[in-house]
């Protein structure tokens, strides 16, 4: 049995399920498995991250292979077959601070949602150089927080997700997500845009007259720690970028759907 949230007013519940059968985090609506929002997206490819998948294997050969010793057979097939991974390795080790930075935020807004006490400051320094950033921003912007890991659903186009907070911010309804990364990158807002329509489609549901959502917005966590901690950027997008961003998004629902018909064919 996974998680579940009703959503439509109580007509849909929606299930996430850390695995189901063969599958591994996926959404259930009824017994039938629906494709996430990320799911969509990973058919837009990502040319960068194999020169640096290559990077980071040669570079963990350089390291492993040391000047004037000779190797045997086995040798080198386990070296070969140690640095082929590094780089899932590598990521996964620098992820550790943004994920850990990027859970105490979502535990301070689900206190304010459930008015609880705020978490413990973490005991890590550039954790905590990061939450305090995070706090000031918060401080300064004032946002009234709505909903935290809410779960969202598009009933005209079958797809599902998680979206990491709803606020009103400056007057204005905004779906946010918070990032662990070295940038901000063009995909998040395609991603944020899909979040946008389905949570639109279900305001519009419960009421005709709900405000619907005006901006999207994007906190970002660096990953390598600095003297002021992790980097700490917000940036959102408005009703002059939200067009672009919903146009590219259903072009990437499109051709994910276009190709599950095809595949389904064979």
């Amino acid at each position: 049995m996974g998680k579940s949230q009703s959503l439509y007013g109580g007509a849909v519940e929606l299930e996430f399920h850390e695995r189901l059968g063969r599958n591994t985090h996926c959404y259930t609506v009824g017994s039938e498995i629906k494709p996430s929002v990320t799911k969509i997206l990973g058919i837009i490819a990502k040319p960068w991250l194999v020169p640096w998948a290559l990077n980071e294997y040669e570079a963990g050969l350089l390291l492993a292979f040391k000047p004037g010793v000779a190797y045997d057979e086995l040798q080198l097939r386990k070296i070969i077959a140690e640095c082929k991974n590094i780089h899932k390795t590598k990521s996964r080790d620098a992820a550790d601070l943004g994920t850990d930075t990027h859970d105490w935020i979502e535990q301070h807004i689900k206190s304010q949602l459930n008015q609880d006490m705020p978490p413990d400051m973490p005991i890590n320094e550039t954790m905590q150089l990061t939450c305090q950033a995070f706090l000031n921003w918060e401080a300064r912007n004032k946002p009234q927080w709505l909903s935290s890991e809410r779960y969202i659903y598009s009933a005209n186009h079958q797809y599902v997700g998680t979206l990491d907070f709803e606020a009103i911010i400056d007057g204005y309804l905004v779906v946010g997500d918070i990032k662990t990364s070295k940038a901000i990158y063009d995909e998040y807002w395609l991603q944020l845009a899909g979040y946008r329509m389905a949570r639109n489609e279900e305001l519009l549901f419960l009421n005709n007259r709900a405000p619907l959502i005006e901006r999207t917005m994007i906190v970002r966590l660096g990953k390598v720690p600095t003297a002021a901690g992790l980097e700490f950027e917000v940036e959102s997008h408005d009703e002059s970028r939200l067009g672009d961003d919903t146009e590219a998004f259903v072009a990437a629902l499109n051709l994910y759907n276009g190709l599950a018909k095809v595949s389904k064919g064979k």
